[in-house]
């Protein structure tokens, strides 16, 4: 049978004193667990820029990240034109991508964004259809961010362009 000696006080406080310290570290290590996650997410590749002379009007415009990824994005027709659909293609290497989308935003505009998911069938090469619509300013200008997200991030590049 177990010893039935009654606790005293100060081994209560000691318990608690022990609790608290345990309690403690548990509550640091998940903070700090917290905050590496937020940095590794958002800030552990540097971000990707465009490259200053692509012009999707001539040629599809290619972004070199960190482990030799490579994300290039076209636009078909040529002419980018308003109110009738476009082919926006994708092409990634280095990169085993789970989903790849495409954000379209009119820049300094309310206009609402326009999400595009792209379909694949090789996880190299991706599609998808979209329409710009027209917006009050003729030399209205766009973005559209390629987002591939994989199993640890989501990678996202901002193609700039104007119809």
């Amino acid at each position: 049978m177990a010893d039935k000696t009654p606790i005293t006080n100060e081994q209560r406080i000691s318990a608690r004193k022990k609790l608290a310290i345990i309690g403690g570290i548990v509550v640091f290590f998940l903070i700090a667990n917290f905050v590496y996650q937020i940095w590794h997410h958002y800030y552990a590749k540097p971000a990707a820029s465009q490259q200053s002379k692509c012009d999707l009007h001539k040629a599809p415009c290619t972004v070199t990240l960190p482990d030799n990824i490579i994300i290039t994005f076209a636009i078909s027709p040529k002419t980018i034109p308003i109110n009738q659909p476009i082919k926006m293609t994708v092409k990634i290497k280095n990169l085993k991508a789970e989903k790849v989308s495409i954000y379209l935003l009119a820049l300094k505009t309310k206009e609402q964004n326009k999400k595009v998911d792209l379909s694949t069938t090789d996880g190299i090469h991706y599609e998808g259809t979209a329409q710009l619509h027209k917006t009050e300013n003729p030399q209205q200008q766009w973005m559209a961010m390629v987002a591939a997200k994989t199993k640890k991030e989501t990678i996202g590049i901002p193609f700039k362009f104007q119809p």
